[in-house]
């Protein structure tokens, strides 16, 4: 479905990207790692086409967005959902009017319609009940539950988690992960997760890819980076994993 071909970006006066290909297949949930500051929410900007690459090509079902203007590219985007690391909500807004914000924002629908699909996509998430509360009304994993039930609300094939868990303690964030595999597992949408959270992202990921030095350095399952004989995979893998603990439930 997606192709990045020789990727290359320099953001402010500094090499980014150095050439990343990575092939992304329909209906797969992936997830790219990599250190801290290591160029993934460039990359993910890219992709998502909020930034242009310097080089290279990134192509969705054989259009490639680097090459398009702005209404083909929007057009590209009616495919995708996105959940921000902040989770991105209006503060001004309910968590209703959250949640119905792209429907009336890309398709005019009837209100009975957006009621429907906005408590669907609720209880998608099991967040019922809180459709008249604002974000600051919530707690942090409520909070994105309910962004994650906007990404979906609009059926997309193609959803993108920027550091999803980013904030949470160790039992949201396995809560968060396991929400993320079952909503994969039941709607089959396409996922690309950006994280660094070892080893739990293994847990939940169909296949993993690290960016390291601008580059993906390893592709493949997930026990593969646990033992992988690549330097800067066994430094970033280890390194996490005697941070943090295995989740209790996959």
């Amino acid at each position: 479905m997606i192709i990045i071909s020789d990727v290359c970006k320099v953001f402010e006066g500094q090499e980014v990207l150095k050439g990343v290909n990575l092939t992304i297949h329909d209906g797969e949930l992936i997830a790219i790692i990599g250190k801290s500051g290591g160029g993934k929410s460039v990359l993910l900007k890219n992709i998502i086409g909020l930034q242009t690459p310097d080089s290279g090509s990134i192509s969705y079902d054989g259009t490639d967005i680097t090459k398009v203007n702005l209404t083909q590219l929007n057009k590209v985007r009616e495919r995708f959902g996105v959940l921000f690391q902040s989770g991105a909500l209006f503060d001004s807004l309910t968590v209703y009017q959250n949640i119905a914000f792209p429907l009336r924002e890309r398709y005019g629908l009837p209100e009975g319609e957006i009621r429907e699909r906005v408590s669907a996509a609720l209880a998608e998430v099991d967040l019922n009940g809180v459709d008249n509360k604002y974000p600051s009304e919530l707690s942090g994993g409520m909070r994105k539950r309910a962004a994650l039930a906007r990404a979906l609300v609009t059926s997309p094939q193609i959803v993108f988690f920027d550091e999803p868990t980013t904030g949470l303690d160790p039992v949201l964030k396995n809560s968060i992960h396991m929400l993320i595999k079952q909503c994969h597992s039941k709607i089959g949408f396409t996922g690309i997760i950006i994280s660094h959270e070892i080893p739990e992202i293994f847990y939940v990921a169909d296949r993993v890819a690290m960016l390291h030095a601008g580059v993906i350095v390893q592709d493949g399952k997930p026990s593969d980076f646990i033992n992988s004989d690549n330097p800067a995979v066994r430094e970033f893998v280890h390194s996490g994993m005697k941070e943090c603990t295995q989740p209790t439930e996959i």
